[in-house]
Order: C-alpha cells, then structure tokens, then sequence
C-alpha cells in the first residue's frame, strides 16, 4: 500500500504547539508531499523491489527524506531520490535483502569492542535516525555505552558525487561530537592512547570502506553540507568541515561539495617524533591499526 500524507504526517509531528501551530506544519507537509509525490512513491516501490519492506514498516519515514535537504546541498528532488535508491542497491548488493533488514530490525550492528583500564570502547553501526537527512548509516563510537562521536554516511556511486570510475565511494555528510560534554571526550582521548575521537572514527570508516571494496572515502565541505543553505537549519553544524577533513589528511576537494578523505592510513613515521615519545607513539599506532583491522573484518564478514 502506497503512503499517504496523513500517515506519514502522524510519524513525523509531535503536535507541539497547539492544534494552530500543528495545522500549519500540517499543510506544509501536505504541499511537500503532492509537490514530490513522484519521488516518494519511486523511494517505496524500490525498496519494495528489493525486498525491503520490513525495512518501510519499521522506518516509512525513509520515503519522505527526498522531499527536503539531504546528503549534501544542491541536490534536487530527483537526485535525492536516485542517491537514496542508489544506496539501498548497494546495501541489498552486499548484505542480501535479509541481512540489510536484520540490520533495521535489531537498531545496531557491533562492529568490535575490547576494555581498557575498565573502560569499554565500542563500535557501532546503525541505521540512520537523528542524523538520517545526512546518511543513511551511523557509525558510533562509544565510551561505557556513552556516545563519544558519531558520523553519518552513505554508500553512493562515485559518478553522483562527481568521480569519474565505475565504483562506489562512502560519502560522510555529518559528523558530531559527545553532547555529554567535554570530560567523556577527555576521558575517551586519554584511554586511546592520545588520539582523538576523530581519528579513532576515520580509522573506523577506513576499515568500513576497505572491507566493503569501496573506491574513494568523501566528506562533504562546509558549502556542501545539507543544511548549509538553510538559516535555521545551518545554527545546528557545529563544527567546520573543512578544517577537520585537513586535519584528518585530505589534501584535495573532489567537488565544491566534497572533500577526498585518505582511503588508507599511514601511521606517523617514529622518527618524526623525539626519541622519548617514540614508545607512545608505538602504542597509538598499533591501537588506531587495530580499530581499522577490526572494522575490515566486520565488514568482510556482511553479517549484520
């Protein structure tokens, strides 16, 4: 059965308000929906097609996120659409059908976990929902079950993000810090040998993206992000894009939308470092390898 606007309104408002504010936001949905009501009913009948309706029945608001900004800013409803069909093609191709709707069913995949000084670090990976407008997928990283950082990605042909090989490539459009304050940052910095969360993560989707086959690694650019042409909407990017992907080693932008991430990590030469910091330095490297190891081989092994 196709979606209407009356329920997938009913599944995206809180009624918060009152019943003016509500009816307000009501039309708005509803002009939204008949303005895009092609894509939308394209987005359900694909996922119908590849097996996938488990999937709508537990998240039918995946039908409506081409309506309003997504992935990355300047896509039309019609990119929105064929990028978000795209991904699930991929998903469907690597997990089959069944596994890319256990993955819905049980809300997460544990990618690795291991304790430290009785702390315990994990990994996951998750469907999109807080972050699902930029990336169908989440990876978290995760201190004594707290969320230290999380990012938000998608798995897209390289040609729609203006690649020029035949593959796929994995494009970040979100990444967002602990909103448990600075002390679990700390905490989870100090535990990883020193390395910051944003490295532990690239080292994470490092792992991902070899143990999928992928070609290229992307983040979306400060321009690019899908709320960057929204006023409102822009207040809630907390961070600049730009200067993090330089510090996580991108050299180039493959777009003004994107930046081109390193697909594999090279540790930091000992001799770089004074002699007395070399054993550190030795431990960060084998801790941010084995983070990338165990991620490949989750991913290799495509059982959600």
């Amino acid at each position: 059965m196709l979606p209407t606007p009356q329920s997938l309104f009913q599944r995206t408002d809180d009624a918060a308000g009152g019943s003016l504010q509500t009816f307000k936001r009501w039309l708005k949905f509803r002009l939204r929906f008949f303005w895009h009501r092609r894509h939308i009913f394209a987005v359900h009948d694909h996922l119908r097609q590849l097996g996938l309706a488990s999937v709508l029945e537990s998240d039918l608001l995946l039908v409506v996120r081409c309506t309003r900004a997504y992935l990355w800013s300047g896509l039309t409803a019609q990119g929105r659409a064929a990028a978000q069909m795209a991904h699930f093609d991929w998903l469907v191709q690597t997990f089959s059908s069944t596994q890319a709707s256990a993955l819905y069913a049980l809300h997460s995949w544990l990618l690795c976990e291991w304790t430290l000084k009785d702390r315990q670090v994990r990994i996951v990976l998750r469907p999109g929902r807080a972050l699902a407008r930029e990336g169908e997928l989440e990876l978290h990283l995760e201190l004594d079950g707290s969320p230290v950082m999380r990012a938000a990605f998608s798995v897209l042909p390289a040609h729609m993000v203006g690649g020029t090989s035949s593959g796929a490539v994995l494009v970040v459009g979100n990444v967002q810090g602990s909103q448990e304050g600075k002390d679990l940052v700390k905490d989870f910095t100090q535990l990883m040998e020193r390395t910051r969360p944003s490295g532990i993560l690239l080292n994470a989707l490092q792992g991902l993206a070899q143990g999928w086959g992928l070609e290229g690694l992307l983040g979306v650019s400060d321009v690019g992000h899908a709320y960057a042409d929204y006023r409102s909407l822009s207040q809630r990017v907390g961070m600049s894009y730009d200067t993090l992907w330089q510090e996580l080693g991108a050299e180039q932008r493959l777009s003004d939308m994107h930046w081109s991430l390193p697909l594999v990590w090279l540790p930091r030469p000992e001799s770089e470092v004074a002699s007395s910091k070399r054993s550190q330095l030795r431990r960060r490297n084998d801790m941010r390898q084995q983070v990338l190891g165990a991620c490949l081989a989750a991913a290799q092994t495509r059982r959600p």
